[in-house]
């Protein structure tokens, strides 16, 4: 009994103190370690689905999100005592809403300690950058990013992972990032913002922990079954981790399989993943900006039609068009925005007039799209640019004799005066 009471005692005092610590250090840094891969466990973590897909692609996202749940099972387990599990997930893509042991869990019949609540934490980052950026190969880069707007921390981008597969570092793409000696945090970029002097990211990651032990002088579980189950909402389009480990493909140190004599249980673990389709409820608004280097030019000549759209979306469609006077609004070009979310095309002109030029941009599941301001562009012939010339010619020179005399007279009176 009294073996009992010490196991007990000692294992909430654990469970206790582990929850002490997540509340107080929300904001801790992760030790990163790597599975080797030469020596394979016997039991194993799992994500159960490990692939889900809710939604439909161009249908609205309703209010609440897309339920689902995922059981965490554990496999081939030997003398489990006790569990305690982190699951990482993208904030944006995914909210956690429940964390439940189904009554069929892996203890049925046996006493556990009284439940724990969960434990939730959103970690949602911006990193400014003022130096030169490379979007093709943030790693090789070594940017150096702090805090927005003040901080005084910096940090390294050590890795990325191109997830849209664009090839270029964009939004929801994932990045390890580094401060001083602290351990590498990986996280999912949610927005990017490009000024010409600076440029913004918004980094994003989350996890649900939770935990239950027996309480009992007895041996602990053997087999296969339920630890608990989680649930979630698919809120944005996306693509979400469902996680044990940090970093990716890391070693699973905060969640913990525990026996009897409450030493740790090995184990290899099996990530999931969530995929939400549809449009976002509340999507963010956008502007699309427009310039044109000339407003007046005559035919033949070349205006080079400019702008941006912010925040940015690179590798997005942007409409050019414009109206010739007297007729309707016609297509000039479907230009396609840059990495930093910049496009650009050079109209040849053809004919004479004065054009309006808009441009537009439909905008995607996460923005709206927008319509620029109108510019206007005139466009003369060779012809009016050679009338006006014998127009206005012998008036210029005329005006252009007169000054001369004009400043040869103040010179011969200022002359006389001495």
């Amino acid at each position: 009994m009294k073996r009992n009471k010490i196991r007990a005692g000692g294992f909430i005092a654990f469970l206790l103190g582990a929850l002490v610590y997540t509340i107080l250090f929300s904001m801790l840094n992760f030790q990163i370690q790597y599975v080797d891969a030469q020596a394979p466990m016997g039991t194993v973590l799992n994500v159960v689905p490990s692939s889900i897909t809710k939604g439909e692609a161009g249908v609205q996202i309703p209010a609440g999100g897309l339920p689902f749940t995922v059981n965490i099972t554990a496999t081939n387990v030997t003398d489990l005592y006790a569990w305690q599990i982190r699951v990482y997930y993208f904030p944006s893509i995914l909210n956690w809403t429940l964390a439940t042991v189904p009554t069929d869990n892996i203890f049925k019949g046996k006493t556990t300690v009284e439940e724990i609540p969960p434990t939730q934490l959103d970690t949602i980052r911006r990193l400014e950058n003022t130096s030169a950026v490379n979007f093709t190969s943030p790693k090789t880069s070594r940017w150096n990013w702090r805090e927005h707007p003040t901080g005084s921390q910096f940090y390294n981008l050590t890795d990325w992972l191109d997830v849209d597969e664009t090839g270029i570092l964009s939004r929801s793409d994932i990045i390890w990032v580094k401060s001083g000696t602290s351990p590498t945090e990986y996280y999912r970029i949610q927005k990017i913002e490009i000024s010409l002097s600076k440029v913004i990211i918004t980094i994003e990651l989350a996890y649900i922990e939770y935990m239950v032990s027996l309480i009992e002088d007895v041996p602990g579980v053997s087999g296969n079954g339920t630890l608990c189950q989680l649930t979630f909402a698919g809120i944005g389009p996306g693509v979400s981790v469902l996680n044990f480990s940090r970093p990716l493909g890391g070693l699973q140190a905060d969640t913990i399989l525990l026996n009897s004599d409450l030493e740790d249980i090995p184990f290899d673990a099996v990530d999931g993943v969530a995929t939400v389709r549809g449009i976002a409820l509340g999507k963010e608004p956008s502007t699309i900006s427009l310039g044109v280097d000339k407003t007046t030019v005559k035919v033949g000549s070349n205006v080079t039609i400019s702008g941006g759209i912010s925040p940015t979306v690179p590798n997005v469609d942007v409409t050019i068009s414009y109206k010739p006077p007297g007729e309707d609004w016609s297509l000039l070009k479907i230009a396609r925005t840059d990495t930093q979310s910049q496009y650009s095309f050079i109209w040849t002109t053809t004919r004479v007039g004065t054009f309006e030029i808009k441009t537009s941009w439909a905008g995607d599941d996460l923005h709206e799209g927008d319509v620029s301001d109108l510019k206007t562009v005139t466009v003369t012939s060779e012809e009016d640019q050679q009338d006006f010339l014998g127009t206005y010619l012998p008036y210029i020179a005329a005006g252009g004799g007169a000054i001369v005399v004009v400043v040869v007279l103040l010179y011969f009176f200022k002359i006389r005066k001495r």
